[in-house]
C-alpha cells in the first residue's frame, strides 16, 4: 500500500540521517582530537622555545668564562717568559 511505502521510505531515511549524524560525530571527534594535538604540539614547541633561551644564556655564560680563562693563560704565558 501507499502508506507501506511511504514507512518504508520514512525508515529508510531515518536511517540515513541516523548513520549521517554517526559520521558526523565521527568526524567531529577526530577533529576533537585533532585540535588536542596541535594544542600539546604548540606547548611542546614552547617549551622547546624556553630550552633554546636557556642553552643561549649559558652558551654566553661559558663564552664569558673560556675568555677570562684565555686572559689568565695569555698573563700566565707572559709571566713565564720573563
Amino acid at each position: 500500500t501507499q502508506q507501506h511505502q511511504y514507512h518504508c521510505k520514512q525508515l529508510d531515511f531515518s536511517g540515513k540521517t541516523k548513520r549521517c549524524a554517526v559520521e558526523l560525530m565521527a568526524r567531529f571527534i577526530l577533529i576533537q582530537t585533532l585540535i588536542n594535538r596541535f594544542c600539546s604540539l604548540n606547548q611542546e614547541v614552547g617549551n622547546f622555545a624556553g630550552v633554546v633561551q636557556e642553552i643561549e644564556h649559558d652558551s654566553v655564560a661559558i663564552n664569558e668564562v673560556l675568555d677570562v680563562i684565555s686572559n689568565i693563560a695569555e698573563q700566565t704565558n707572559l709571566l713565564a717568559l720573563n
